[in-house]
């Protein structure tokens, strides 16, 4: 049984323009101690899915609608917001995009982690405290004790990053959801951040929802992804699948525009350009990558192969197989 299960996630919200639809249909599982990966540009749907997973969206102004959103046998659209809190933090955590902001300028960042413990849990305040060290040299924080002492703007970002990590695992959650968790890192710091993210997961069995822009940090820490594309699930499956033989074209697109695929120091880029999420009812209803695809034809549909890779897309593959 997974541990979360999202089917048909609808999210809209209400605007001046409109009704902006901003995730429509997204659907994918996670199974305990795994990592699941959503891709796609900026715009896309992919921190929106997270949070409504986690709860954090408004509750005004946003319609948000699923045939299921289950946290094991937990229908999380039926909570009120206390009942969410008990879970938020304690079972479900984020490791938010960008740390300088969601943590707490006038607040010492030891007492930041304490105060999310102590939602949950009540102790002795001077364990909690060598608890909370303790974590915080578990995320490779040097001088941890002196830390504790810092404001946010006195800490450089890999260390922020480190602190939002230790407050996110300080309760040991079942699933950690890390919306660009190294967004703005050097390369250096980004690998030390995602090999902490690995080993922890190795020594609590955490699931992990991954949301990324870099397919490097996809292939070296995610076993399946999703690749969505103006609100909807354009490709899911094992990570090995999809980046040995990408089906869709958006897919496809997305890994010619890497830079190491790029033939005389010239990007292949798409053609078009992503189309407004008020516009998303007058888009085609097979696939909203249709008017920019080169293989468009009227067969664009999901056709799931036998490993379980799904993709929206009747084309054959390029290797002259069907993608079925």
């Amino acid at each position: 049984m997974s541990l979360v299960s999202v089917q048909n996630l609808k999210v809209s919200f209400h605007s001046r323009h409109g009704l902006a639809q901003a995730v429509d249909g997204v659907s994918f599982k996670i199974e305990a101690g795994k990592t699941h990966a959503l891709v796609g540009e900026s715009g896309c749907g992919k921190s929106v899915s997270s949070l409504a997973l986690a709860g954090l969206l408004p509750r005004t102004g946003v319609e948000i609608e699923a045939k299921e959103l289950l946290f094991r046998d937990t229908n999380l659209l039926s909570l009120n917001p206390f009942q969410y809190r008990e879970i938020r933090g304690k079972h479900i955590a984020m490791i938010f995009q960008e740390p300088m902001t969601a943590l707490n300028p006038v607040m010492r960042v030891g007492n930041q982690i304490l105060e999310a413990i102590l939602l949950h849990e009540s102790s002795d305040p001077q364990k909690l405290k060598r608890r909370v060290i303790d974590l915080m040299g578990n995320t490779g924080l040097a001088e941890p004790d002196l830390v504790f002492e810092k404001y946010p703007h006195q800490l450089s970002g890999g260390m922020r990053q480190r602190i939002m990590i230790a407050m996110a695992l300080a309760l040991k959650p079942e699933l950690l959801i890390a919306d660009e968790p190294t967004t703005a890192l050097d390369v250096t710091v980004q690998a030390q951040i995602l090999a902490l993210m690995n080993q922890l997961q190795t020594d609590l069995g955490t699931a992990i929802l991954l949301i990324t822009h870099d397919l490097g940090v996809v292939a070296s820490t995610a076993h399946t992804m999703s690749v969505l594309y103006a609100g909807q699930v354009v490709e899911q499956g094992r990570v090995r699948d999809i980046f040995a033989q990408p089906v869709h074209p958006y897919t496809e697109a997305l890994f010619d525009a890497l830079p190491a695929r790029a033939k005389e120091g010239e990007l292949k880029p798409i053609p078009g350009s992503v189309p407004s999420a008020t516009e998303y009812s007058k888009l085609p209803s097979l696939c909203r990558f249709f008017d920019r695809c080169q293989y468009k034809n009227d067969t664009c549909f999901r056709k799931p192969t036998a490993s379980g890779h799904t993709s929206w897309c009747g084309r054959e593959n390029r290797s002259g197989e069907s993608a079925a």
